[in-house]
């Protein structure tokens, strides 16, 4: 992507998945302030996302997915990304460490982590999500018990994957 990205302020969608994209994202992508929708997905991002990324406060949907992007993200990374609805970063070298008590700001309808760095505990902030739709954990290295509040969660979720994982206790049951 140019440098000059950044300067297509008045911008609120940007979808440049499935390309042959390589490089870092640019940090120009964060001027992008009208920014609602953004789709890097299936590329050849790599390194860690530009700050300038978390905050887009408009951002309604962000995908990442299948990129070789590396890095942590934390708690701090979200802080102002209230309006995200729709969030995927499967299939890259990302680990998500949030502390215990992280309460995003956001509720989620659609949340996709496969193949990303989320265990060893079950993501308690699931908890927080009252508007989930999809969800997609598997192969997120999480080695837990499946707490008894994921089934208070889990109701008008249509599809829970978390294959691949740990996870022992009893099975949610889950009203879609």
């Amino acid at each position: 992507l140019p440098f000059g990205i950044g300067n297509l302020t008045s911008l609120s969608v940007l979808l440049m998945g499935g390309n042959k994209f390589e490089g870092k994202i640019p940090s120009a992508i964060g001027q992008l302030r009208e920014l609602t929708e953004l789709d890097l997905s299936d590329n050849g991002f790599n390194g860690t996302i530009p700050s300038s990324l978390w905050r887009l406060s408009e951002l309604k949907s962000l995908f990442l997915s299948d990129n070789p992007l590396s890095g942590e993200l934390r708690d701090i990374h979200f802080a102002q990304l209230a309006q995200l609805k729709e969030l995927s970063l499967s299939s890259t070298l990302l680990a998500l460490n949030v502390s215990s008590s992280w309460v995003p700001s956001f509720q989620l309808h659609t949340i996709d982590m496969s193949s990303m760095k989320i265990g060893p505990k079950f993501p308690l902030w699931l908890q927080t999500q009252k508007k989930v739709e999809y969800l997609d954990m598997s192969n997120a290295s999480i080695s837990d018990t499946i707490p008894d509040w994921f089934e208070r969660v889990c109701h008008g979720i249509k599809s829970v994957y978390f294959a691949n994982n740990y996870i022992t206790g009893k099975p949610p049951v889950c009203k879609g």
